[in-house]
């Protein structure tokens, strides 16, 4: 909770994370999963003495390991320890016979590093009035609008920078 707690304050986003109901419940999803074996759920973790460097918390279904969430710490960024974590959860995956590993959904620099399948997802809105057929225009232009801040890294980064100082 530390390290996605530290990066989500450096990107100047709420941390989700921090309330003690989402701990419980992390913990508790992840120990059964643990307990029972049945690897619907997975933690994997990259430690440098005795340190936690990189976490990715994973879901397990179907033949395909989907990374939901994952924290890495700023200490050790030179030595890539996200790239190196994900390195051996990919070779992990294989070796077990699973079909896809996932990095899940947001477009990401790193992910795009890793992935030679790209799943578009798409959200439909069907508008039932003229309120919601304005609130569905509102949603389609902001939706494109970040779609296209999210395809230039400059601006992408800008915008990152800009969301950390406010």
């Amino acid at each position: 909770y530390h390290l996605k707690s530290k990066r989500l304050a450096e990107s100047g986003v709420r941390d989700v994370f921090g309330g003690k109901d989402v701990q419980a419940f992390f913990n508790d999803a992840f120990t059964r999963s643990a307990e029972n074996l049945d690897g619907q759920f997975e933690l994997h973790v990259l430690e440098v003495d005795g340190i936690h460097v990189a976490i990715a918390g994973c879901c397990v279904r179907e033949g395909k390991l989907t990374v939901e969430f994952g924290g890495i710490s700023d200490a050790d960024a030179s030595l890539s320890p996200g790239d190196f974590l994900f390195f051996h959860m990919i070779e992990a995956a294989c070796a077990r016979g699973l079909n896809v590993f996932s990095f899940g959904t947001g477009d990401e620099h790193y992910k795009r590093g890793w992935c030679d399948i790209e799943t578009r997802q798409y959200n439909l809105f069907l508008p039932l009035s003229m309120r919601g057929q304005i609130g569905t225009s509102l949603r389609r232009w902001r939706t494109a609008a970040k779609r296209a801040v999210k395809a230039n890294d400059r601006l992408y980064s800008a915008i990152k920078k800009l969301r950390k100082s406010v």
